[in-house]
């Protein structure tokens, strides 16, 4: 791209962005002269590129020394630094009406993380059937089953920062085929500087200690997209025990009911669909298929350069702007929204026969085997069949078989 359009450009972003700041500030002076929406309107005019820059924003530096958090509020310097990123993300948006920039969201592993712990301990004390096979099992407190995918999230995002860190290995330097032919001695190490310095320190760039393998091979690249493959594969894990616990809401298990987005079904009048954790588990796949793209590709780093560069980054890319956005949906359209259906809960609970477990340090493995399976045939409550069966009374029963205890775990007395 030319120059003058670059600049152009960087200086609508810079000016938009700081009209957004200042339209939200209240200051008594006399009224501002910047005027946002035409700065915002020559940004949107700005002539389209070929194709579309993706783009990240990491966040903004507070340079002003004057940050000083406050419990009750948030003065100006450290309000602006906070919601820089936001403003910036929105110009980015705007540049050439959405034809600029494929703006990845930084932010959406760790606002999902945050959601779900957050809805983990709104349920928390609730206790719901544990389920393996897909067949009714122990109890479970709601908060362990959600605790559950924010611990598979958290792993998956400790090793994103670690595959992160082979990424800022440049391979700047080793030229034509790694052994650094017509490059002065000094520009890896100045090449690695300079990129640190223009990302603002956000990333500690180095020099690769092996140019010859950055150079035929893609390791770091394949890492990379098996772990959004993995992370991937938990979002599809979350969707999928979301729409079973929302199925319903007679015949299914509804446990949960999920916010409705949508009139209904095109043919059933009432019927609404779980279209997020559906569209999410599409949006998995898609980047699993991805995933074999770049390994295939990864594997043409015949002699000394890897040829298939282009379609490996493409569909990283992709993969990442397809995660960002699945993520930001499920946590704001299905996490943060769905609510608890405590009497269905309760009802199946008390249905369980699979409570009688609690009982095999007791009365045995077998007896408790033949209590189970009677109470299923008959449609009874685990309690009155085993005070049928048992001499144990209906207050020792209580005890042992009441399920908030039981999802504590240990051995019941």
């Amino acid at each position: 791209m030319g120059q003058t359009v670059m600049k152009q450009l960087l200086y609508l972003l810079m000016i938009s962005s700081f009209s957004l700041i200042v339209g939200c500030a209240t200051v008594p002076l006399d009224p501002p002269t910047v005027q946002p929406k035409i700065f915002i309107k020559k940004l949107e005019e700005i002539t389209p590129p070929k194709m579309k820059v993706p783009i990240a924003v990491y966040s903004f530096t507070d340079l002003t020394g004057q940050r000083k958090p406050s419990e009750s509020m948030a003065l100006i310097s450290t309000a602006v630094t906070q919601g820089g990123h936001i403003w910036l993300i929105q110009s980015l948006k705007n540049a050439g009406k959405g034809e600029w920039f494929q703006v990845v969201e930084r932010g959406a592993l760790d606002n999902l993380i945050k959601e779900i712990e957050k809805k983990a301990d709104a349920v928390q004390g609730i206790a719901k059937t544990g389920r393996t096979h897909l067949m009714d099992a122990m109890p479970v407190d709601f908060s362990d089953e959600l605790s559950a995918w924010s611990s598979q999230l958290v792993a998956s995002r400790k090793m994103l920062s670690v595959i992160e860190e082979r990424f800022l290995e440049l391979p700047q330097g080793g030229t034509a085929v790694g052994s650094g032919i017509n490059a002065h001695k000094q520009f890896a190490k100045l090449f690695a500087q300079e990129i640190t310095k223009l990302s603002g320190s956000g990333c500690k760039c180095v020099p690769s200690s092996n140019f010859f393998h950055e150079l035929s091979a893609q390791d770091c690249s394949v890492q990379l997209s098996g772990e959004l493959k993995n992370l991937a594969v938990i979002l599809m894990k979350i969707s999928n025990d979301l729409r079973w616990m929302n199925s319903g809401p007679l015949a299914g298990l509804s446990e949960i009911e999920l916010q409705a987005l949508q009139p209904g079904s095109s043919i059933m009048p009432g019927k609404v669909n779980p279209v997020i954790p559906e569209a999410v588990t599409m949006a998995s796949a898609d980047v699993i298929g991805n995933d074999v793209s770049i390994t295939v590709a990864a594997q043409a780093g015949n002699f000394q350069l890897n040829v298939m560069l282009p379609v490996i980054a493409y569909n990283l890319l992709k993969s990442i702007n397809l995660l960002s956005g699945a993520m930001n949906v499920l946590s704001n359209k299905a996490i943060k929204t769905f609510k608890v259906n405590k009497k269905n809960l309760e009802t199946s609970l008390s249905r369980n026969p699979i409570l009688v477990t609690a009982l095999n340090p007791i009365i045995g493995y077998e007896k408790a085997a033949q209590i189970a399976k009677k109470a299923y045939k008959l449609g009874k409550p685990i309690i009155e069949v085993a005070s049928e069966e048992t001499d144990l009374s209906e207050t020792q029963l209580k005890k042992l078989l009441n399920p908030s205890k039981l999802t504590k775990g240990g051995i019941s007395k």
